[in-house]
């Protein structure tokens, strides 16, 4: 359809011949076949260029591209047509001198990805029920989006579709600390429509516990950076929230946590929380040639009373010892020394513990408990020296359980079973 601008143009031009004189319409001409002239080249005039240009009067041309005037309906000469493809080429190097910006003829593109998005501050905030389109450049190339949630166990429902040729990609919702709560394989159900490119579709629902940001990470999962294997690969993403009228507790969605050195003493105990895993590590400093002094790692529990306390080792990862050549590489050689007492000094429980062994707790009353990892004797001791030696002299002979562990502590809640 020709915009109001050219139908002025061309109306102007009919009475070019007794209004204007020869300069000032062979201006007016110039303009008026450079905007025609694009028009046409792309595509947007749905009546034929002939129709529209049949009752144009071209002064000074001729059909032979000479200095005489054809009338209406005659075809324009060699003049014309140099001036038709000077002003289409113009239009076509640099639209902007024409007056005409893209966003003229093609509609709204819609949200998209803001680079550089690869890590949680510069995640792009998801506007509810809107598509989004990214672009995935190559495998390190994680985009990251955010929702908010407002309430309780919040439905975060996911859609996303994505251009895939022989691959995909991993959509993954995390927390607000950014620890991944659910990943999606997008390749997992894919489609493939006749006449258009193979395409990966997903919708995917991940309830969110506690209200919040939530994160939404797309990553190609193949390796490399071939055009083939995750270069320009391009989706759309898009998220909305629901309410499922679910009324459960919400669970700690911080599952792990470390120690803060130094914790050598109560005093300087890290705190722990039930069902969080609590990552550690066991030092030894030489104290002679054939001893060491080793750590003594305390924690502390804050109890409401009347539960069971249960302790788990190495309760998340391995705590294997391959990395010391000076030691068995079995994880089960090592064994520390773990006591649990109250506040006032009380012991619940001592005894040594070794990876993979659970252990149990009564904790009656409300109040801070604290636990401690120490060495464990063998039952056997040595001199310093070769010579005899007295008892007392005698250096103990303990498990070498240097260097990281990681456990958990569960607490009940539970009612007591007696008055």
């Amino acid at each position: 359809m020709l915009g109001p601008t050219t139908i002025g143009i061309i109306a102007v031009v009919r009475n070019a011949k007794t209004v204007f004189g020869r300069d000032e319409v062979k201006i007016i001409k110039n303009k008026t076949v450079q905007v025609s002239a694009l028009i046409a080249a792309m595509g947007l005039v749905a009546l034929p260029m002939s129709s529209a240009q049949a009752d144009i009067w071209w002064p000074g041309i001729s059909d032979d591209g000479g200095t005489g005037g054809g009338t209406g309906g005659e075809t324009a000469g060699g003049t014309y047509d140099e001036g038709f493809n000077d002003g289409m080429q113009t239009c076509q190097d640099d639209p902007g001198a024409c007056n005409i910006s893209l966003n003229q003829f093609a509609g709204n593109s819609g949200f998209g990805e803001t680079e550089p998005n690869d890590k949680a501050f510069s995640a792009d905030g998801l506007v509810q029920g809107e598509n989004y389109h990214g672009n995935s450049f190559d495998y390190f190339d994680e985009d990251w989006y955010y929702i908010q949630t407002t309430k309780n166990n919040q439905n975060i429902t996911v859609s996303f579709a994505g251009e895939i040729e022989g691959a995909g990609w991993l959509i993954s919702v995390r927390d607000a600390a950014g620890n991944i709560i659910a990943t999606y394989d997008s390749a997992a159900t894919s489609i493939e429509a006749e006449g258009t490119a193979t395409s990966s579709e997903r919708t995917i629902v991940v309830t969110a516990g506690n209200p919040g940001t939530y994160y939404i990470t797309v990553q190609p999962y193949e390796e490399g950076t071939g055009e083939s294997e995750g270069t320009y690969k391009s989706y759309k993403i898009a998220a909305v929230l629901s309410d499922p009228g679910q009324t459960s507790p919400n669970p700690d969605t911080n599952f792990m946590d470390v120690e803060l050195e130094p914790n050598d003493t109560k005093s300087q105990a890290t705190a722990l929380s039930s069902t969080t895993n609590m990552f550690a590590y066991f030092d030894k400093v030489p104290a002679s040639a054939t001893t060491f002094h080793f750590d003594s790692d305390w924690f502390k529990y804050r109890s409401n009373g009347n539960e069971i306390l249960n302790l788990r080792m190495c309760s998340k990862e391995s705590c294997g010892r391959s990395e010391q050549s000076e030691v068995s590489t079995t994880e089960f050689t090592r064994i520390w020394h773990l006591t649990i007492v109250n506040a006032g000094g009380q012991v619940l429980l001592d005894g040594p513990i070794q990876p993979g062994q659970s252990v149990n707790a009564a904790i009656t009353f409300s109040g801070d408990y604290y636990i401690n990892f120490g060495t464990e004797n063998t039952g056997e001791s040595v001199c310093p020296s070769p010579a005899e030696c007295e008892p007392a002299q005698e250096v103990p002979i303990v498990h070498d359980a240097s260097g990281a562990y990681n456990f958990t502590v569960t607490g009940t809640s539970l009612s007591p079973t007696t008055p």
